[in-house]
């Protein structure tokens, strides 16, 4: 018939127009060796000092066989596989204990699918050798308030920010030392951060690459505060022999230098007993002093130089009975009598 043009039932032609349509784009978007390329390494381990076991952390993003990232050390042809810990990441373990000192080359190579490999490298320092540390600063006989430890870190990879000042071995009780650059140094504050006693000091150092050394120990005095003093016989009223008792307590006592000071005269105070234990005595005869108040205080010193003078005890010396005289007259009398 004249006009008539054959044509597909609509619902068949935009199917084909459909597939055509899907067809096109996953040509698109379908994955390409060719337009992907070689992997691209990155190394997410930072390198530089190394000691003991190296963990070398690298992700490998893009056309990649599986199975096929590799290592090698100084120039090797890198065989050794490293293990997929994740999406893109890859892992080994390098034994350094075997490698000499000094910079070592870590390669890392990655092969497509197509056979093709990339290589990246990384520079590593081994080092296996000890910081050799030493307390430098003098030690005197007593430490009181600040005292300023110096120390010196032989090694030629230190880390600057891992040398600690360590008391008493206890990490608790340690603080960063200042890097002088010469030498390392930290202003203890004795009185604060310190018990009175002996303390031991030392300093630890570690290098980049974890080796870690101790300083030989140093023994240190500290006495920031002079004797206590406290009675332990009893004031008031007393009669005939008094036996005066104190406990004197200090770190370093001196225990030639523990009086007695009586009524506050103390260019002629009397040394007491030491009976061990800081406990000191004098025993005195009370019916040589007048009746009436009487004060004692204890005059104590240490080997430091520290003084203390305690508060004053107070004693009523009483030895004489009371004298009585009748004042009224006598004579006869009858009633009520007022003596």
């Amino acid at each position: 018939m004249k006009g008539y043009r054959a044509t597909a039932p609509r619902p068949l032609k935009m199917a084909v127009v459909a597939a055509i349509l899907v067809a096109g784009a996953m040509w698109a978007f379908a994955p390409s060796v060719a337009a992907e390329g070689l992997p691209v390494i990155d190394f997410i381990s930072e390198g530089g000092v190394v000691s003991e076991q190296y963990v070398l952390n690298v992700t490998v993003i893009g056309d990649l066989a599986a199975g096929q990232v590799f290592y090698g050390l100084d120039g090797a042809d890198p065989d050794q596989a490293m293990t997929a810990t994740a999406l893109y990441h890859y892992e080994a373990v390098i034994d350094t204990t075997g490698l000499s000192e000094g910079d070592h080359t870590v390669t890392v190579k990655a092969i497509n699918t197509t056979g093709a490999n990339v290589t990246k490298a990384q520079t590593i320092t081994v080092d296996h050798t000890d910081p050799v540390v030493d307390i430098t600063s003098s030690v005197p006989e007593y430490v009181v308030g600040d005292y300023t430890v110096t120390a010196t870190v032989a090694d030629g990879n230190v880390d600057a920010s891992g040398v600690m000042l360590v008391v008493d071995g206890n990490m608790s009780m340690s603080w960063a030392m200042e890097d002088k650059g010469d030498h390392f140094e930290l202003v203890l504050d004795t009185a604060s951060q310190l018990d009175c006693g002996d303390h031991t000091l030392s300093v630890y150092a570690i290098d980049l690459g974890g080796n870690g050394a101790w300083s030989d120990d140093v023994t240190v005095k500290v006495d920031n505060m002079g004797p206590m003093v406290t009675f332990a016989s009893e004031g008031g009223h007393v009669t005939g022999i008094y036996q005066l008792s104190v406990n004197v307590t200090d770190c370093y006592l001196d225990p030639d230098k523990v009086w007695g000071v009586f009524g506050g005269d103390s260019l002629n105070k009397t040394t007491l007993d030491a009976q061990g234990d800081g406990v000191y005595t004098y025993s005195f005869d009370t019916t040589t002093m007048p009746d009436g108040d009487a004060e004692i205080s204890i005059l104590a010193v240490d080997l430091v130089g520290h003084e203390t003078e305690s508060e004053p005890l107070l004693l009523k010396v009483d030895n004489n009975p009371p004298v009585s005289r009748i004042t009224s007259e006598g004579g006869n009398v009858s009633g009520i009598i007022t003596i």
